[in-house]
Order: structure tokens, then sequence, then C-alpha cells
């Protein structure tokens, strides 16, 4: 299930994995006809699980783990109905099958490479491997060596001698196979080994899966285990024995008698497959997962095997297999279900003659009944001679009457009899029962067994083809009741609540029956999210992630104006300038952290993550930053403080909670983040506020009043009964867990000097020694410490390698995520890990940081996709990340301006400069702009110089132009400061430029990222918002990646035009306000009558410039409150906010007059 689609379900985000490359198949039941089958599985639906879940169990020992609302198909008065968790019965009867066959004609080999691949083992191919370099020569096999990180050379040598060095890791073999198409097809031929050096101990890399092999399989998962270089194999019978010796020279394999007659096997390829499929003890045994491809009489042979070795014959006549292992037995009742054979699961509580093991639970699989003990006898039996004859003496019985029951509705068989006209005398003698059980089942004193209910209706049917005119209603009565004997019906024994460990629950999503077989043993539970039970919900929290901040910036400002009334959010990076901690060990030079922080995104951080616990209409836009470290959760919301009128709280208590909260105490600037005293009236300004603070009354240790104020100007906004204040950071953390910190801090040190020292490190010991003691000291002076990220996991109370928390812990189980441009921010999201994790191992191997550095970091991409919620990929050039995990694909070729998609023309580039030229004549001349890409930045300046000079006016811009000025001069150009922008690779996602009718991309065959048929789509779609837009490919050839992206244009505007046409659309321009980009990033001279105090923004947007001016405003607007001129201190406060904005690359509108 490898396809990720994104499908809002009963108000909890859900994930669907459909079918790639495969079709998978489930056994459903289907109530309408009770019959049970195999039906393709159309996905796997995982969803976050939700805080109530319970266990349903029944008699027979079958259990399964469901949400609340979950639904099953229960008997209950004779009738199948379908009904939720929290309404099962203790009465209720759920469907088990009767039988589950078998979907192919069996697996005859196995091909083992796939499971040893995280293996050191080696496959021996020599052979087929010198076959191959004869016919197509060695550099496909040196070029994937390579790749490998292997010597070709000496691995060919190697391979062509027979010395050692010969094979080929597994990994490093499949790979080879795939780049070779299978060495030609000659991996096929039984000459490819998989093993040690030792070649008697190899197995061949297509196990052939013979009747002794598989015994084999059974009487390892019985009696078995894998120890580190071996495998040990204890059974005492002799005709077990034989049959194991048997299998292991089959295979070639030598092995070993023990002092304790157990068998050591030291084949470490055997050793690793046998753990690898069936687990390495006891207590994790499993049947291999190749098990339901067997035939059913290889499936018996390897059954028998395991109840020779395991299982046992009852007083009772019982065939009992124990196992300490839960899977196993699950896994078993299953199996059985091949045979139609219905095994009971109970746990026990067994005290083995190993005293290792005495008093451990156990696990019985019982197979009792007669029926089910003549099933067994002829597909499975046992080769264990006093077994067999303990059975054979059992099957003497007569059959069960008394199991396997219907509860039936009494009176539903008496309508049918008296239907067609049948006396009980008849209808007992027609079906073979005797009249007084058929009394007993019409009175309800007794439930018919299946095996009698089908003979009874059998007989009614034969007698109502008999009867003259037809009642259609008794024929459907007679198929409702017909129907419950074709599945095995089990009685509920519990629902019980649960704590349920696991983040998500699971589903399948199985058309048509819409039911599945789960659970511990076995059970039909229904499909919860079938369309009929979709409803729409509103108001789920959202987080849209960009991939970068200026196209955060953009969406941010557009949510905005599409939702005033929602939170919407800005989750960025709040780091100014950020040069992270390093080392250079060939030059000895230490590179000290080195940051400025951006305290208005840090407020706005803040403020998302208070959205996000408050309101459900939050929408957060965020980039990568968000998978990176932000603070637990718990602690922080352990930390949150909760203000209510009335409540009992004395001064100085609620002084010691701001400042756990790092609040810091200010009397004189109330800023974000602190607070004033001024005898029982506290003052507090919120760090995640924008411009309100709480005013705290206190009047006899107890909470009088709660004001809401504007700080600035001191007006009073409101008052309310109640308010919570967040803590001042992320990362705030109360005291006793700084203290137990400390603590693992100081162990985690000596154990890590000791290995320096151990390895004669002294200067690396002395240095991480001094640097980590000064943190320690710090920390429990302080709270804090420079650099005290890397003291994370103790902080957060995590285990060395766990993810650490982040803000999509923050988000509510029901969000959704919008992957914008998720072409460009998936890759970006999977590559930060490794970029991280390598500059930190440098640091922790010299001593500059303890080992617990490593796990402050940004998630793995694994970890991501365990985390994320619901997505949508939003991308006009998905790649294959988002294609093979999408179950849906949805094309938005339409827009509601008529608009269509650009022509694409192709021009020689002989003369593409002096073309470019004329093109961007006759547009100035239109008023229309022009982009221009190109490959290098020193083509990209040399062209706007050319330009320059020939009277057009043209700006350039790339990676070297900060990101302030980027939005600049996008603006410049929309609003017409000059026509032509020249660029590289910032010119493709996430730009809206109306304006612009022409994109002109130079050497466009120069094949390779810049000229890939996605950036070349992306590149193209720039001019899709103009109503004559156009893009000019310059090239003296037709590469493969443009001719994709001419043709996918070509069909994006073919079904366009063809929209348009038959809906009668006339495509019209965007007109679009400049304000939507950056508007306001200059301010002219101030209008007149503009008010005095609003001053001209500066020209030079640089940031640092910016927050310079920024702070000089703040000092004014300070100066003017202290003053008591509150109104130039308001407007002073509204410039600064602009001014904020324009720092952030934000959407700002000129100031009115």
């Amino acid at each position: 299930m490898r396809r990720r689609g994104l499908q809002g379900v009963d108000g909890a985000e859900t994930e669907q994995f459909a079918p790639a490359e495969h079709a998978y198949l489930a056994p459903a039941y289907n109530p309408a006809s009770g019959e049970t089958a195999w039906y393709p599985v159309a996905a796997l639906l995982r969803h976050r699980a939700p805080e109530r879940m319970f266990r349903v169990s029944t008699t027979c020992g079958r259990s399964i783990s469901v949400t609340a609302g979950h639904n099953f198909w229960v008997l209950r008065e004779g009738r199948p109905t379908q009904v939720n968790t929290e309404d099962i019965r203790p009465s209720d009867l759920l469907p088990v099958p009767e039988a589950l066959g078998a979907l192919s004609e069996g697996l005859r080999e196995l091909d083992i490479l796939p499971y040893l691949v995280d293996t050191q083992l080696s496959v021996h191919a020599e052979v087929p491997i010198l076959e191959y370099l004869a016919v197509a020569g060695s550099a496909q096999f040196a070029s994937t060596i390579a790749t490998c990180g292997l010597q070709p050379g000496g691995k060919l040598y190697a391979i062509r001698h027979g010395v050692r060095g010969s094979g080929l890791k597994v990994r490093h073999f499949l790979s080879l196979l795939s780049s070779t198409n299978d060495l030609g097809g000659r991996c096929n031929e039984a000459r490819v080994s998989v093993g040690a050096q030792k070649a008697a101990c190899r197995l061949p890399a297509r196990l052939p899966l013979s009747d002794r092999v598989l015994a084999l399989f059974g009487y390892y998962i019985a009696e078995g285990n894998a120890q580190a270089r071996c495998l040990i194999i204890s059974n005492h019978h002799a005709t077990i024995r034989k049959n194991i010796e048997a299998a292991l020279n089959e295979l070639g394999l030598p092995f070993f008698v023990r002092r304790d007659s157990d068998y050591q096997v030291s084949s470490m390829a055997l050793r690793s497959l046998l753990a690898k499929l069936c687990g390495c003890k006891a207590g994790g045994k499993r049947l291999p997962d190749f098990w339901p491809q067997l035939s059913d009489r290889s499936l018996g042979v390897l059954l028998r095997a395991y109840f020779d070795g395991d299982g046992t014959v009852g007083h009772g006549g019982e065939v009992i297999a124990t196992t300490a292992s839960e899977d196993l037995a699950s896994e078993l009742a299953y199996a059985l279900k091949r045979f139609a054979i219905h095994a009971r699961l109970r746990k026990v509580s067994k005290r083995a003659t190993n005293s290792k093991h005495a008093g451990g639970d156990y696990f019985d699989v019982v197979v009792s009944s007669q029926t089910d003990l003549r099933r067994y006898a002829e597909h499975i039996g046992f080769d264990h001679p006093e077994k067999l004859a303990r059975l054979k003496g059992f099957l003497r019985r007569r059959a069960d009457t008394n199991v396997d029951v219907v509860p039936v509705q009494p009176a539903a068989l008496l309508s049918l009899r008296t239907g067609v006209g049948l006396s009980m005398k008849a209808l007992a003698k027609l079906s073979g029962c005797s009249r007084p059980m058929l009394s007993l089942i019409e009175s309800g004193l007794r439930r018919p067994s299946r095996r009698l209910l089908s003979r009874v209706l059998q007989a009614l049917a034969s007698e109502y083809r008999n009867v003259l005119v037809s009642d259609f209603a008794w024929w459907i009565q007679w198929r409702e009741m017909r129907a419950l004997c074709a599945a095995h019906w089990t009685q509920v024994s519990s629902v019980e609540p649960i704590n349920y460990p696991h983040p998500h629950v699971y589903d399948l999503s199985v058309p048509g029956p819409q039911t599945f077989l789960s659970g511990r043993g076995g059970m039909f539970v229904h499909n919860t999210y079938a369309a009929a039970n979709v409803i729409q919900r509103m108001q789920r929290p959202t987080m849209v992630l960009a991939h970068n901040k200026t196209l955060a910036a953009q969406l941010y400002g557009e949510f905005r104006e599409f939702f005033p009334h929602n939170a919407v959010e800005y989750f960025v990076s709040y780091y100014d300038y950020y040069q992270p901690e390093a080392y250079v060990p060939s030059s000895d030079t230490y590179i000290e952290k080195d940051s400025s922080v951006n305290e208005h995104i840090e407020q706005m951080r803040l403020s998302a993550t208070k959205a996000l616990l408050e309101r459900s209409d939050s929408i957060i836009v965020a980039t990568v930053s968000s998978i990176y470290g932000l603070g637990d959760p718990q602690a922080y919301l352990a930390m949150v403080l909760h203000l209510k009128r009335g409540d009992r709280l004395e001064q100085r208590g609620l002084l010691r909670r701001l400042a756990d909260m790092q609040y810091t105490r200010n009397e004189l600037d109330l800023t974000q983040g602190t607070y004033r005293v001024r005898g029982d009236v506290i003052d507090i300004f919120p760090a995640e506020s924008e411009r309100e603070a709480v005013r705290v009354e206190l009047f006899d240790d107890s909470i009088d009043s709660i004001t809401l104020f504007d700080p600035l100007t001191g007006a009073i906004a409101r008052k309310v009964p109640r308010f919570t204040v967040y803590p001042g950071t992320h990362y705030v953390t109360p005291r006793e867990r700084l203290v137990g910190a400390v603590d693992q801090i100081r162990e985690d040190l000596r154990v890590r000097l000791k290995d320096l020292r151990d390895a004669g490190r002294l200067l690396e010991a002395q240095r991480l020694e001094q640097r980590t003691r000064f943190d320690m000291e710090m920390i429990q002076e302080v709270g804090y410490c420079a650099g005290i990220e890397n003291y994370s996991r103790y902080l957060s109370g995590r285990a060395p390698g766990e993810p650490p928390p982040c803000l999509f812990d923050y988000l509510p189980r029901n969000a959704l995520l919008f992957v914008d441009e998720s072409h460009q921010t998936i890759p970006q999201l999977g590559a930060m890990y490794r970029g991280d994790r390598s500059r930190k191992e440098v640091l922790v191997e010299y001593g500059f940081r303890l080992p617990s550095a490593l796990d402050n970091r940004p998630l793995k991409f694994e970890e991501w996709e365990q985390l994320a919620p619901q997505m949508i990929f939003v991308s006009a050039t998905p790649g294959d990340y988002e294609a093979k995990r999408s179950s849906q694909v949805v094309e938005q070729l339409v827009r509601p301006t008529g608009l269509v998609d650009p022509q694409v023309e192709v021009r020689p580039v002989a003369t593409q400069v002096d073309d470019v030229l004329s093109e961007i004549r006759r547009c100035a001349a239109r008023a229309e702009r022009v982009l221009i890409t190109t490959l290098t930045k020193r083509m990209a300046e040399d062209l706007t110089d050319y330009l320059n000079e020939h009277d057009v006016r043209v700006r350039y811009l790339h990676a070297d132009i900060e990101t302030v000025e980027r939005t600049e001069i996008i603006r410049d150009l929309r609003l017409g400061k000059f026509d032509v922008l020249v660029g590289i690779n910032l010119l493709r996602e996430g730009l809206d430029m109306p304006e612009v009718a022409l994109v002109a991309i130079l050497d466009a065959d120069k094949e390779g990222f810049l000229r890939s048929d996605n950036s070349l789509i992306q590149t193209i779609g720039r001019a899709a918002r103009h109503i004559n837009g156009r893009a000019i490919l310059y090239a003296d050839r037709i590469t493969g990646s443009m001719q994709r992206a001419i043709d996918e244009t070509n069909r994006r505007r073919r079904k366009q035009l063809e929209y348009n046409v038959t809906h009668g659309i006339t495509p019209r321009g965007i007109h679009k306000g400049v304000t939507d980009i950056m508007e306001g990033a200059r301010s002219e001279a101030p209008a007149p009558g503009r008010k005095r105090g609003i001053r001209p923004v500066p020209a030079d947007l640089r940031p640092e410039v910016l927050v310079k001016e920024i702070k000089k405003l703040e000092a004014e607007m300070f100066r003017k409150a202290r003053n008591l001129e509150f109104e130039q201190a308001a407007s002073l406060r509204d410039e600064i906010e602009r001014l904020k904005q324009l720092e952030l690359g934000l959407p700002v509108p000129l100031k009115q007059a």
C-alpha cells in the first residue's frame, strides 16, 4: 500500500494508501449472501487514533481493537444487524469465515534476497556475472559497483580469479540486478547462492519450497531459536529428528548434534532467513509471510511439522498447540481456516519445565469439534506416531451437535415451514431430523447447528418448488436464513475500553461488501469509512507548508484576505541571521554559533501555537522550519497559566509562575514577554500577543478583576472573566525537569569522558568537560545556557534517537496539511536531516558537544510522514513521491477567467539574444512584462548589462539577492518601473505576476535540473496569467524534457480551450492590485494632508536596515508614551507595524491620508 491520497472522513484526518503496482485482496463477508470470498482492496486507510478505544472479545478467544464508532455486522435476534462498537451486546454474535480458499496454485520457490537485504551476507554469482561481462562489457557493472562505494577493479579481479572478496553484499547485488536487467536474465539460474565465505553453508538465492524445506520451517517455529551465529532446533523424537536431518541434508547444510541432543546449524544464511521470516525467540515467533501463497498441500506440510513439535492431543480429544507468541497463535487460527477448521484461542498461565519460563503467559490454539478434528486429520495430521494414534482413537466418536450453532429467530423458521404447508413431522422426515428437535428449535429452546439448519432449509426449498403459487417474500426470507449458514458465528464475550498505545488506527476499504477480516484470530468487521457514512466537516485546523519564506509570505497575505475571520498565522524561522556552530578539523577552526532572532517572528510563532491550541479555525502558513525542534508540547501546556476572576491566587505565587514561564519583570517598558508590578496590580504583556496586554488586580489573595488594555496608551479595551497566559517561549521547562536533566547530563558526561580518555583523546575530553560543566551550572542557576537546544533531549524526556517535538506535535488530530509546490517542498523536507547530522557528528567527535546534540535535529523524512496529518499535495508538476502516494489526482486546469496556458514556440539558439531583444521591444510597446531565464548567474548579469546598453529597463534576480529585495524587484516589475526581469531558478514556483506576457528560456536544450521537464513547465506557467501569454524556448534541438514540457502544456491548453468553447467563456485578463505582492514597499513623498507623524518607508529595505529603523522608532514611541503623548505614540506604533510587515516580506497597504 504505497500511494497516498487524502480524504476527510468522519471528522478525523485519514490517509489512503492505495495499491500501486499489485492488486491486494482481502477476505470479506457479504451479509446479503452470507458468503466469504476474496475481494480487491481499494485502499488501506490510516488515521490518528482517537482518545477512546475498545477491545471487542469473543468466547472463542478472538479479539480486535477498534474505535468507538467502528461498525460491525452482528447477528441479533436472528438477523444480521449493523451496529457500532458501543452498541454491541454480549448476546450478539460476530461472523467468522467458514473457510479461506487458496489464492493461487501455490508458491514453489522463494526469492530470499529481499529478506536478507539488511544483513551482511554476500551473494556469490561469479559465473552469471562473468557470462554477463563477456556479452555486455564491464562499463555498467563498474558504474553500479562504484555507486555502491566499492572499488570496481578490485571486485572484478576477485570475481574473475575466485579469491576472497568475490561476493557482493545482498543490497549491492540487488542494485546490480536492477541496473543490468537481472544480469541479462542469467540470475534466474540456480547458480546464485547467498551466505558467508564457507560455500557449504550457503543457500540458493531462489530457495525451493519442497516438503522437507517447509517441514524445517515448521520445526523451527515450534522448537527452534536463532542465536547470534547459528540456529538451534530441539526435538528428541526419532521420527522428527529423521525429518529434520533429511531437510538439512537436502539443503546441503552441515549441522552439529550438541551434547543435549539439539541440532546446531551454523549457516548464517539459514539463520538470518528464519529469523527474518519466523522470528528469533519463542515470544516473537510467527508463520512465514509467504504462507498465504502456499498450496493447500504445502500449507498442510508446514502446519503438520509445527504441530508435531508444539502440538498435542488432549484428554478430551482436542488438538492443542501452545505457544508463547500471541501473533503466532493468531496466524495459526487464520491458517487453519484454509481447511475450514475453526480454532479457539485462549490465554493460559503455564509453568514450564524450564525454570526460566516458569509462570509465563502462553496461548493455546485449540481444535475441538469432531468435524474440525476430522478435517485436521484429513489435511494436516501428525508425523509423530504417538500423537497420530491418539488422534485416530478420538475420531471414532460421534460428531458434536451442540457446536457451531446458529441463533435463528424461531418465528422465522416456523413461518417458512407453514408457508409451504408442511407439518413438523413431514419436515422432520424430509430433512432427516427428529420431530422433537424441530419442536425445540421452533420454540426457541435450542439453537440448530449450521449443518442441521442447512438440511432443514434445503428440505424447505425442495418443497417450495412444488408450490403452485410462488411467494417471493417467502423466498427472500429463506435466502436470508440460508445466508446465516455460510459463516461461523461466535458470541461476544466483552467490549472493554483500553489504553491504546499506538498513534494510528487502520482500516481497509473493500468495495462491495465493505467488510474485511481482521483482529486476533480473525473476525469480520465493517469498513467504517464507506462512502455512505462520509459527512462534510467544517472548521478543521489547516497547515499550509511552503518551501521558502517568500512564497510563505505571499500565501500568508492571501489567506488573511480570503479568511478575514479565521486565525491565520505565520510560522517560519525566527532567525534574521544564523551561523550554526561548526568545527573544521582540517584547519582546527571552531565556528561559534551566531544568530540574530527576529522578535516579531518569534511572537508570530507563539501566536501560531496558541491558535492551534485554542481555535478550530486556525490556518498556519509554515515553511520547513516546522520540522525543527520546538519544545515539548506537554511541558508547554503544563506551564500555561489560567486566570479566573474569583480564584485564590497570592501575589508572590503569581510572580513565581511568571518567572517560571520565562517572563521578565520590567517596570519601565512593558513589552512582549514582560510584566510589571504595582502593588496588587500586575500588568502582563503575553509573549504571543501583538497589541493587547492583561491587567490582573488582586484583592485579599484572590483575583478581583481581569482587564485587557493597550500597553502603549493604557486605554482599557474590556474586562473578561478569565484569561490564559501562555509561556514566554516554546522551550519553557518545569523546574523539577531541569534538575533531573542536569543529573542526566552529568551521568552522560561521565560516560563520554571515560570513552574519550580510554581512547587517549585527552584534549577532546578536557574541552568537553569544561564546556559541559559550565552549561550545567548555567542551567542550575538561571534555567538557561547558550546552546541549550543541544540538551533538548534531556529537557523533553526523550530517549536517544527519538524525534524531537516540533510544530506537527501541536497539530490537532483532525488537522489538514496542504503541501504547496510539493515537488520542491518534499525533497527539501528529506534533505534537512542529513545536512544537520553531518555537522553535529563532527562536533561530537571532537569534544565540543555531548552525543545528545545529535538529537537536537530536524525530523527525518520517515518521522515526518508518521506525524503528518491528512495531506493534499499541490503542484503543477508533482514528483514521483506524490505520484506514488496519491490515490486520487485532481487536475485544476480550468480557470474562472478562461485564461489558457501560453503558446510555446521553439527558436534557434544562434540568434537568441537579438531575437529576445526584438520581442522585448514589442512587449514594452504594449506595456507587457518579460521574464528571461538563463543557466548561470554570470550570464544573467551579462545579459542584463547588454540589455541596459540597448535602452531596455531591466533587472536581474538570483540567489545572491536578499529575500526582501527580491520581493521589491518583483513589485517594481509589476508596477512597470522596469520591463524585463532576468533570472535563473527563482522565476518558477509561487510567483504571481499577471502582467508577464512573455517567458523566454535561453539555452533550453541544455539538459539538467534547470531545464528538466518539471522546471520548464513551471517556468512556462509564469506567462499563464496573461491573456496574450507566450513562451519561447531557444534551442537547436528538442530534448526529451522539452518535448514532455511542450506536450503537457499543449494538453492543458487544449482542454482549457475546449472547456471555454463548450461553456461559452471568453478569456479575460487578471487585474490584480500590486498590494497583493508588496504594495507600500517604498512610499513616495507624503501626499498633501497626510498626518505629519507618518514617515516614509526607508528606501533601503535590507533586513539589517529595517531592524535598526524599527528599534529607533520603538525607542521614540516609548518616550512619547512616557510623556503621555499617546496619539503620536500610537501613530509610531502603526508605522513600526508596517516596517515589521515589510521585514517579513508580507503585503502591506499604503497609508491613506
